[in-house]
């Protein structure tokens, strides 16, 4: 859907409920109202974290050089990254990740008294290994390495003081 649609197509559509001047500004801009995201995220089928660059932030602050940042979001592509990915994410939050680690008697006091950093990289290395463990003994579509199995949380969840 994604690139198949134009601002002026979106501007009729009744889910968006924004108009085309508004998405306009916003592109201009660069600041754009989240419930508008939210909704362009839905109308285009694209998660709306991957409209607005949150993916792109993660890897350049992961990433350990711009050489590398910019050779991970090339392999970015947004038939990886639809809306349900979004939902996904508002459903599950944390509580994945949590369950496995009271399954294995891991307090999630030691997830909490992970510095951030390390958090982001356990996060995806667990996203990585689930999403081999599908492949193998499924039919799991395999489109790209960033077709994984656990939703990375809201920022505001992993966040630690």
């Amino acid at each position: 859907n994604y690139g198949k649609t134009s601002l002026r197509k979106l501007n009729t559509n009744p889910i968006l409920n924004a108009s085309e001047r508004t998405i306009r500004r916003a592109k201009e801009t660069g600041e754009i109202n989240p419930d508008i995201l939210e909704r362009l995220g839905k109308c285009l089928d694209v998660d709306p974290d991957f409209l607005s660059g949150v993916y792109d932030k993660s890897i350049n602050s992961l990433a350990k050089s711009n050489q590398e940042a910019t050779l991970l979001k090339a392999q970015f592509k947004v038939s990886d990254f639809p809306y349900v990915l979004y939902e996904k994410r508002k459903q599950m939050s944390m509580q994945y990740i949590n369950d496995i680690l009271i399954d294995n008697e891991i307090p999630i006091s030691k997830l909490d008294e992970m510095p951030k950093d390390r958090f982001l990289n356990f996060y995806l290395e667990m996203e990585r290994a689930v999403g081999k463990v599908l492949w193998k003994y499924f039919d799991y579509p395999k489109r790209s390495i960033h077709n994984y199995s656990i939703p990375m949380p809201p920022e505001e969840e992993i966040i630690k003081e």
